[in-house]
């Protein structure tokens, strides 16, 4: 969706497109930081996929919470200069809080993650029902 977005609204990162260079700083301001931590996420996130240790969860951990963090000052400054955004904005901030919550929360992630017995786990919490032989 992200590249999508920007994609189709990539004209609005032509400084002549706004009245001033002040509203274009705001501009820039309220979406790069976002874009690019979205970016270091993505990257983050794949190297998860191999490298399943602790010390990356919580580089990828702290990402989010900036991202999010990111996201939210962008609709402190939407609401002042570009209220058409605000909305677009909660597509991203709403998720965004339930993906932080689930990664500082989960219980299958600390299991992952942290102790590495998530194979151990899965049986202990849903464990297989034997099927009587006939």
């Amino acid at each position: 969706m992200t590249g999508v977005f920007f994609a189709m609204n990539i004209q609005s990162y032509v400084p002549e497109n706004f009245d001033s260079s002040s509203k274009f700083a705001l501009f820039l301001a309220s979406t790069v930081p976002g874009l690019l931590l979205f970016v270091v996420k993505c990257a983050i996130a794949t190297l998860l996929l191999s490298a399943r240790t602790w010390d990356m969860l919580k580089l990828l951990r702290w990402v989010m919470v900036a991202e999010l963090s990111a996201d939210i000052l962008a609709t402190v400054i939407d609401a002042a200069y570009f209220p058409d955004n605000v909305a677009l904005n909660f597509l991203t901030i709403i998720p965004g809080l339930i993906w932080v919550a689930y990664m500082f929360r989960s219980t299958r992630v600390r299991h992952i993650f942290y102790l590495h017995d998530w194979d151990v786990a899965v049986n202990s919490i849903h464990p297989l029902k034997l099927k009587m032989a006939t």
